[in-house]
């Protein structure tokens, strides 16, 4: 391939990519996946998390939506009535609680030597996904708006 093409194929998958993206009402916008005291929950634990961010204009209900982290099993576990504000984000604690005390609890954990984070709709279509790497303790991963 000569230096244009890799130029051109870089600039339509980052158009490509990105569209894809913020399309989204959500989006997985930051996720930690070692925790050792950067935010704890209610129970003072500091579990791994996953905040949604509200790309649009208008409230968006996550009830029905999904988080999982197994491709195989998107629907691992679903959220109740939470809503999110234009321009706001949710903290989701994957802690394996799987509550709702004053924060949502998954019914899993991040692994920090790397994994898949899945967002879906409540017909089981995907939103949004996000890969995580190995982490170190308290870096957390997030996109750029």
């Amino acid at each position: 391939m000569n230096f244009k093409r890799i130029i051109f194929f870089f600039i339509v998958t980052l158009l490509f990519t990105s569209k894809l993206v913020f399309s989204q009402n959500i989006v997985i916008n930051e996720i930690m996946s070692s925790n050792t005291r950067t935010i704890c929950d209610e129970d003072g634990n500091t579990s791994d998390w996953i905040e949604l961010y509200n790309c649009s204009a208008s409230q968006v209900n996550l009830a029905g939506y999904y988080l999982s982290d197994d491709s195989l099993e998107i629907k691992k576990w679903q959220f109740g009535n939470a809503v999110i504000n234009p321009g706001k984000c949710i903290i989701v604690f994957a802690s394996d609680k799987d509550t709702l005390l004053n924060y949502w609890h998954t019914n899993f954990k991040i692994s920090a030597s790397g994994e898949e984070i899945i967002l879906s709709d409540s017909s089981g279509s995907l939103i949004d996904q996000v890969y995580v790497s190995t982490s170190l303790p308290d870096v957390s991963y997030g996109r750029i708006k």
